[in-house]
């Protein structure tokens, strides 16, 4: 049974910005750091590959006027256990344990990149506990060939990452951004001002543990059995995934709706939080009556 640590608040691990304290929940799959703020619906945000939950402090103080919304941080990342071999379905289990201990029995699930991947797991899992998916830039909507999975088993053995991201990381942290502005310089501030370890060794260790299982197409395989409103959005720029998969992708959802983002790379959610936010509201006014008021 999950057990709310409630007494054990801190402050968010990654960004000094974050306006919500961090909460552990003892659960099955270890304890899961969560933040939680506002009243209404459940909204529950899921970041991305080595992120954690403090990727959303753009959005969720917006969406908690009118939603209690919930972030978390998977298992292997931010102040969540990092014991054992993380996957795809022990990240999904974790949001599911989330709900459990919290009392949430339907939630709008929002994932960004990993995390889409791991919102759509939940709703194939447990479809009657989803009320919508949010799909931002998701992870599992292409395959790769057996090759080049092959090979990014090696790549990305915890020794290697060491050795490429040590010196290179923050080149390769301002690839994931198209563009220049407030938020992403000061996104790269933050990581910069971060202590190198243990983020460097959590991080190699989370990539080679998850990377077999993102380069399955398993959102573009299980779309058409997805029931519930899905909004994928999607920054024109990305270069990890051609927008042309994302658009077939998207369209095997049978209730799905595509909006892209120009001139935004893999992370709107950072680079164009406000319009990724108008995108959000919007498709909430048609599925959920949310009020225009949300966006002042």
């Amino acid at each position: 049974m999950a057990r709310d640590s409630h007494g054990d608040l801190q402050r968010p691990r990654c960004s000094p910005t974050f306006p919500y304290p961090t909460r552990t929940l003892n659960t099955e799959v270890g304890h899961v750091a969560y933040f939680e703020h506002g009243r209404g619906p459940a909204m529950i945000f899921i970041h991305g590959l080595g992120g954690d939950l403090t990727h959303f402090e753009h959005l969720a103080p917006v969406f908690a006027r009118h939603f209690r919304v919930i972030g978390v941080d998977l298992p292997g990342c931010g102040r969540s256990d990092k014991h054992g071999r993380q996957s795809l379905a022990r990240h999904a289990r974790a949001v599911m344990e989330v709900m459990r201990g919290l009392g949430i029995e339907r939630a709008t699930l929002v994932g960004h990149s990993a995390g889409g991947q791991v919102a759509a797991e939940v709703a194939l899992c447990v479809p009657g506990k989803v009320e919508r998916l949010v799909l931002i830039n998701s992870a599992g909507l292409r395959s790769y060939p057996a090759l080049l999975r092959l090979g990014a088993r090696m790549l990305f053995h915890p020794a290697v990452l060491r050795r490429i991201l040590g010196p290179s990381s923050m080149r390769l942290l301002a690839r994931v951004f198209h563009s220049e502005n407030a938020h992403t310089r000061a996104f790269r501030r933050g990581a910069m001002g971060r202590p190198r370890e243990p983020l460097l060794s959590e991080l190699c260790k989370v990539v080679h543990d998850l990377m077999p299982d993102l380069m399955q197409p398993t959102v573009h395989d299980g779309a058409p059995d997805v029931s519930v409103p899905t909004l994928v959005i999607w920054g024109e720029r990305d270069r990890l995934v051609p927008l042309s998969k994302v658009r077939s992708a998207a369209a095997r959802f049978p209730r799905g709706q595509l909006e892209i983002i120009s001139d935004c790379g893999h992370m709107p959610i950072i680079e164009t939080p406000a319009v990724t936010i108008d995108l959000m509201q919007r498709f909430l006014q048609v599925q959920a009556g949310f009020s225009q008021s949300a966006a002042g």
